[in-house]
């Protein structure tokens, strides 16, 4: 049995598996892992490998820099098509200036 996509309801087929988890792709573009990780696996996961990765001195500097959330808009405003954004947040929050 194929899962259901979570945003639209439709059958989604394997895109691809990474680190024991299989992704699946939804006809409406949504890559999603199937099953869901538990909160205590995510959280296993996030503090293994998040931790590290997100507290070195260069990933802060890269993540936080003024430069990489210009491109971010850039790539945005290159591919929108019009109505809203919706950012489920699954990387840092950082600060945009909404003028931008």
């Amino acid at each position: 049995m194929r899962p259901s996509c979570p945003l639209c309801g439709s059958e989604a087929g394997l895109a691809f598996t990474k680190l024991g988890f299989d992704y699946y792709r939804c006809p409406c573009a949504f890559v999603f892992i199937w099953p869901r990780p538990s909160g205590d696996q995510l959280l296993e996961i996030y503090l293994r490998d998040g931790q590290e990765y997100w507290t070195t001195e260069a990933m802060m500097r890269f993540a936080f820099s003024p430069t990489k959330s210009s491109r971010e808009i850039a790539f945005l405003r290159r591919f929108r098509s019009s109505g809203r954004l919706l950012d489920s947040a699954n990387g840092g929050v950082q600060a945009i200036d909404r003028n931008n």
